[in-house]
C-alpha cells in the first residue's frame, strides 16, 4: 500500500509538472555547453546552503546593447525535484541594472523548454528568482542571458544555485494501521518544507 501510494503520489506530481513545458529554442548555432554537477540534497534544509552551480563576472557598459550569454548543462542520474535561483553579487558598478534570463530545456537544440526563471534589479521579491520542479532523468540544457536593463552600467557576478532531491525521498509515505487494522493514518516527511505547496496530492 506504502509503496503504491508514493508511486501515485509523484506520478501525478510529474504530470502536473509537465503541463507547463514549452518550446522555445535556443538561436541557431554550434553552442558549447560547459559541464556542470548539480548538488544532489536530502532535505530542503541543505538547499539554504548550497553554492552556485555557475557563476560568471560580466561588464554591461553603459549605452551599449550588448548581452552576455552563458551556456551550461548538467545530468541528473535519477528522477528528481530541481530548485534553482538565479541572483547578482560582487557588483562593483554605481547601479545594479542586470536582467538575466534563465531558460531549461531538456535537448541540447533548446526545441524543448521545461523550467525557466528570471533576476531582475528592480523585482527586490526573492521568490521571483526562483523555480522548481519534477524533472526526469537524464541531461539538461540551461541558457543564461544577461543583458543590461536601464542607462547604467553592470559590473558583479551572476549566479545560477541549483540542487536536485531524488524522487524517492521528495515523498515518503508512511502508514499505520489501528490495532483493528481497520483505520489508516497516512504521512509524509516535510522534504521540501514550504515548498511541497506546489505540489498536489
Amino acid at each position: 500500500m506504502k509503496k503504491k501510494l508514493t508511486a501515485m503520489v509523484l506520478a501525478a506530481a510529474m504530470v502536473v509538472t509537465s503541463l507547463f513545458t514549452g518550446i522555445t529554442p535556443v538561436k541557431a548555432g554550434t553552442i558549447n555547453w560547459e559541464k556542470k554537477e548539480i548538488p544532489v540534497i536530502n532535505n530542503i534544509a541543505e538547499w539554504e546552503n548550497a553554492s552556485a552551480m555557475f557563476t560568471n563576472s560580466i561588464s554591461l557598459l553603459d549605452r551599449t546593447d550588448e548581452s552576455v550569454m552563458d551556456y551550461v548543462s548538467f545530468t541528473l542520474k535519477q528522477d528528481s525535484w530541481v530548485i534553482m535561483k538565479a541572483n547578482s553579487s560582487m557588483v562593483s558598478s554605481k547601479d545594479d541594472g542586470h536582467e538575466t534570463r534563465v531558460d531549461v530545456f531538456s535537448d541540447a537544440s533548446g526545441a524543448h523548454k521545461v523550467m525557466e526563471l528570471e533576476d531582475q534589479y528592480f523585482d527586490s521579491e526573492e521568490d521571483s528568482r526562483i523555480t522548481y520542479g519534477f524533472l526526469n532523468k537524464g541531461t539538461y540544457y540551461v541558457s543564461l542571458v544577461t543583458i543590461r536593463s536601464n542607462y547604467e552600467s553592470f559590473e558583479g557576478n551572476i549566479n545560477l544555485t541549483a540542487a536536485a532531491i531524488p524522487c524517492k525521498k521528495v515523498i515518503n509515505a508512511k502508514v499505520k494501521l489501528n490495532a483493528s487494522k481497520t483505520k489508516a493514518t497516512v504521512s509524509f516527511d516535510d522534504t521540501l518544507g514550504t515548498y511541497a505547496r506546489a505540489v498536489q496530492y
